[in-house]
């Protein structure tokens, strides 16, 4: 049975609402799903390494920048094995700012440069979803499953 990882950050609460999205997509396919907020409790390496595929989501903090406790679980990701693991990204950012989910930008190279894949969409979403913000989650939820199907045949 897969296991995807959901792991999240949220300071206003529009991240961890995209998270409860995708979670509801999840919840359609057999599956374990982990899902930890960053903000309140650690994700060790060990349990990224038992996931099949990660789903990561973090706000963006002031004009571009990773907010502290994304900066923290990016630089414990150097310990996990994630080459070749499908990792779907999705966040919360605000337009008025120059690097809109800026934040998102910055995981998705700090994901590719230690071998994971990293699948598009990456979902990034003007401050709290709306009804409309539904369709681009279950887009990053069937590409992830994709993903992984692909590296599952491919493995055999």
């Amino acid at each position: 049975m897969a296991k995807i990882c959901l792991i999240f950050t949220s300071m206003t609460g529009n991240t961890e609402e995209i998270a409860d999205l995708l979670e509801v997509q999840l919840q359609k396919h057999d599956i374990e799903i982990l899902k930890k907020n960053i903000s309140r409790e650690q994700v060790k390496p060990e349990e990224l390494d038992s996931c099949t595929a990660i789903l990561f989501g973090t706000y963006t903090y002031g004009d571009g920048e990773l907010p502290f406790e994304t900066e923290d679980f990016a630089d414990d990701l150097t310990a996990a094995a994630l080459h070749g693991k499908a990792v779907g990204l999705f966040g919360s950012g605000d337009r008025s700012y120059d690097q809109f989910c800026g934040a998102l930008d910055e995981m998705a190279a700090r994901f590719q440069n230690l071998g994971a894949h990293v699948v598009e969409p990456v979902v990034k979403i003007e401050l709290d979803p709306q009804p409309k913000d539904e369709d681009p989650c279950s887009l990053l939820v069937n590409a992830l499953f994709d993903a992984i199907n692909s590296v599952t045949a491919s493995s055999r």
